[in-house]
This record gives structure tokens, sequence and C-alpha cells, in this order.
């Protein structure tokens, strides 16, 4: 049982992802209803769009990339107790965040994107996979958001309004890793399983689409700045635009056949 759990990133991860999407949103029921918040440095809502990006979604994110970077360079990601040391990692971080224990929770918390930066890192490196060098630098920022928002937690003199930019940076760059690992998963799983099917991929389109993302991460720490605001309106406004043409360009309509395909673009 072990070995086949801990064989490769999705299983464990996906798995634990799934069951604290259930257990999260009970919790946060009941602290919506008033009841007594968790014990650690966040409190009801902190905690939830805390956990939300850095619970939930890294796990997902860890997992896939586990499984992914196999496939891009033919080489391992962890597995065996490498891999259940930082799923367990990840899940001690969960259960301290309940605690009363706020340093140790920030400091378990904080462990689990270098970690698995490295278990990333090593295999595209060897294989000298550069073109998916970003996902490091993804896992990196997000570490570094997470650092910001345990910081002002902990320590608000020193990290004053911190959590202001952490959070929507954070979502710039999930959007971004989005749009970059959609961009390749949906058009090729969409014209491998339906032949007739030929999506359009054009470059300038790709670069502007990807680039506006880009641009509003960039941009993002500087939100507060007179005048920053209503230009990443007009970014996100522009992206926005350009991500539906390259949708459309994939032709999701034809997928409809298929749910395993077509709720691929429909997410």
């Amino acid at each position: 049982m072990f070995r086949v759990l801990f064989a490769i990133g999705f299983r464990p991860f996906y798995l634990l992802a799934s069951l604290y999407a259930g257990l999260a949103v009970l919790l946060w029921a009941h602290l919506a209803l008033g009841g007594a918040g968790p014990g650690g440095g966040f409190n009801g809502m902190s905690w939830h769009s805390h956990d939300m990006i850095f619970g939930y979604v890294t796990a997902v994110i860890v997992g896939f990339l586990f499984t992914a970077v196999r496939n891009w360079t033919g080489r391992k990601t962890p597995d065996g107790g490498a891999l259940a040391a930082l799923v367990a990692l990840w899940l001690a971080a969960r259960l301290l965040a309940l605690t009363p224990y706020a340093v140790p929770a920030a400091v378990v918390d904080l462990l689990f994107l270098p970690l698995a930066a490295v278990g990333v890192a090593r295999p595209i490196i060897a294989a000298k996979n550069w073109r998916n060098l970003f996902v490091i630098a993804v896992l990196m920022v997000l570490w570094l958001c997470n650092l910001l928002l345990h910081g002002e937690t902990l320590w608000p003199s020193v990290f004053d309004g911190t959590g202001q930019v952490a959070k929507p940076l954070a979502f710039d760059v999930l959007t971004l890793l989005m749009a970059v690992i959609g961009g390749r998963v949906i058009p090729f799983f969409s014209a491998n399983a339906i032949p007739t099917l030929k999506p359009v991929r054009l470059m300038p389109l790709e670069v502007g689409a990807i680039g506006m993302l880009v641009l509003a991460a960039v941009l993002e720490p500087f939100r507060t700045l007179d005048g920053v605001a209503p230009i990443l309106g007009v970014i996100f406004a522009v992206a926005a635009a350009l991500h539906g043409v390259r949708l459309l360009l994939w032709k999701p309509w034809q997928t409809r056949p298929q749910p395993l395909l077509w709720m691929l673009p429909v997410s």
C-alpha cells in the first residue's frame, strides 16, 4: 500500500488535497456561524484565505509537478520515503495551523515549498529542460508570498501591510501557471483524442496573452502606488480578451462528445 501510494507525487497530494478541501469547508462554515477559530497566528478569515492558497492549492500544484516533471525530463521526482516526508510536512503544517503554536506552524509551513522546489529543480536541471525552469520560479514566488503573510501575522511592526501584496500576487502567479500549463495540456489532449480537431496556436497571441499575466504579476507589488491600480485593471481586461481568443482557437466545442475532454476548457 505504501509503495503504491507514494510511487508518484499526484497520488498522496491529490488525495489529501481533496480530503482537506471538504474538511476545510466544514471548518469554514463553523467559523462563519460564529464558532471558535483556529488557535494559531491566523484568525478565521486570514486562515481561510491563507490555506485556500498555501494549503489546498500548493498540494495540487506539487502533486502535479512531481508527476509532470517526470514526463518532461524522463527522470525521477521524489517518491517513496522522500515523498512521504514531504506529504507529512504538508500535513503537519495544516494541523499546526489549528494549534496555539503560531511560530512552529509558520516554520513548518515555510519549509514545504522550498523542499518541493528542490524536488522539481533537480530533474529539470539534470535533464537541461530549461523551458520548464519557470515552474521553480513560480514555487519560490509563492513561498515569498507565504513568508509575507506569516510575517504580517507574527511580526506586524516589521511586515506591516505585506498581506495586501502577498495574496493578490499569489493569485496572479497561480493564474499565470494555469494559463501556461493549460495552453499545453488542453490543445494537446483534445487533438490526441479527437483526430478531426485541429487547435490553432498563434505565437503572437500566445506571447501577448502570457505576457499580460507576467506584466500583471510584476506590477502587483506596486498596486497601492498612485495610478497603478487602473493600469492593472486595463492589463487584466486585455489579458482576459486575449485568453478568450486563445481558448476559442482551441475549438473547445468539438470536445462535447467526451466529458473527460470538455471539462478541461470549461475549467
